[in-house]
Order: structure tokens, then sequence, then C-alpha cells
């Protein structure tokens, strides 16, 4: 079979299809025995229906001080570098939004291998820190800063 399908959340490969059972193998390589009643009571994602490849997508967060265009080139590096990532369609990126504390990019690609998509995301979640890290850009956390006034009543 080698389909590799989604029901209620879960990524499965495919394994066997029979009258009452369908066999399928979750991404934690555990073997599970779906009853067909299950599949038709639920929505299924067939991720490989069309045999074309998925778009997936890793978000970051920089600092507001980051120059944004050495930011895009150096993802733009790292999302071509990481294994399994498909050279067509080309990896892309949108600066999407301003956060609270940080300014928020997404890296989106393509890929076939949409069974290990959450391995992908990690390798080049880990290539995009020691990058960052080498160039020192800063991935901020929230912080909040808190003024007092002066107590004008004080003494009195």
């Amino acid at each position: 079979m080698d389909d590799i399908v989604e029901v209620n959340g879960r990524i499965y490969l495919v394994e066997e299809i029979r009258f009452r059972t369908t066999t399928v193998i979750g991404r934690d390589e555990n073997y599970v025995i779906l009853p067909n009643s299950e599949l038709t009571r639920n929505k299924v994602v067939n991720w490989t229906y069309n045999k074309k490849a998925s778009r997936f997508q890793v978000d970051i967060g920089v600092a507001y001080s980051t120059n944004v265009l050495e930011l895009m080139e150096l993802l733009k590096e790292v999302a071509k570098s990481t294994p399994r990532v498909l050279e067509t369609p080309e990896p892309f990126f949108r600066f999407a939004d301003y956060g609270e504390s940080s300014l928020r990019f997404g890296v989106y690609f393509y890929t076939h291998d949409i069974f290990r998509a959450e391995h992908i995301k990690s390798l080049m979640r880990i290539e995009i820190f020691k990058q960052l890290s080498a160039r020192g850009i800063n991935i901020p956390f929230p912080q909040r800063v808190v003024h007092f006034k002066k107590d004008e009543c004080k003494g009195q």
C-alpha cells in the first residue's frame, strides 16, 4: 500500500487493508490495527493520494534588531541544505508578523517524505539555531518591563 494517512490527528503508513481491519504503522513505529469502521466514521486525510509533494512549515522568531535580509539568506541556505527538502518547488519564506517580542518568520518547504516530516523539521530547526547562534542573531523570549512611579504622597 504505502499510502500515508492521517486519522484523528495521527499520521500512519498503511501496511495492509483487509475486509474488517487496516494495519498501519505509526510514526513511533508501532503497528496499529484500525477497524475499518473507524476509517469510515472519521475524517481521513490521504497525504499521498495525488503523489505530489506536501508543504510543511517551520516558524522562527528573531530579535527586532535583526537584519532581515541577512536572515532571509540564512533561512534560504538552511532550507536548501536540509536533507529530504525538495529543490523544486523551491523553499520560500514569509515575514509573518511583528510579534510581541520578536519578528516572526515562516520557512516553507516541500518534501515527498511526509512520514518523516517532523524529523525534517527538527533537523531544520537545529541548523537554524546553530546558524543564528554563529551569526549572533538572538532568539528573544517574552519579557516585561515594569516602571514604578515615585509615590508623590510619600512623607506626608
